[in-house]
């Protein structure tokens, strides 16, 4: 799976010696981040799986008057962000029997513990009833 470089949100980076995180989905069994070390020194990557459901492949996607479907079943990580000691990230699963955006924020604080804090699905129906 393709990992997603998170943007840093601070002047002062994501910690002593840390460059970066990235971030992917790991099948269906959770999300994979590697902690980038020392970047502009001896460089080192730690890998680290968090075991997570996230639902199912996500499916092409119906669109309101077309019987044409739009390409919605691309399971990659699409975004990432560290910031205040968290990853935070946005994907797509099934949900329902529809394709839905995902996101989640991960503590990192404990590397390598990882922490699942927060979890959510919004779907079309949030944006309008029947979507």
């Amino acid at each position: 799976s393709t990992l997603q470089p998170a943007e840093v949100r601070t002047e002062l980076g994501a910690g002593k010696n840390i460059g970066t995180y990235l971030v992917a989905t790991a099948s269906l069994t959770g999300i994979t981040i590697v902690q980038i070390r020392d970047p502009l020194g001896v460089v080192s990557f730690d890998t680290q799986l968090l075991p997570a459901d996230l639902g199912g492949l996500p499916v092409d996607a119906p669109q309101k008057g077309s019987g044409k479907l739009i390409d919605a079943d691309d399971p990659r990580m699409l975004d990432a962000v560290w910031h205040d000691n968290s990853v935070w990230f946005v994907t797509t699963r099934l949900n329902n029997d529809k394709t839905t955006a995902v996101w989640g924020q991960v503590d990192v604080s404990n590397w390598p513990t990882l922490n699942l804090k927060q979890f959510g699905i919004i779907d079309g129906d949030g944006i309008s009833p029947g979507a």
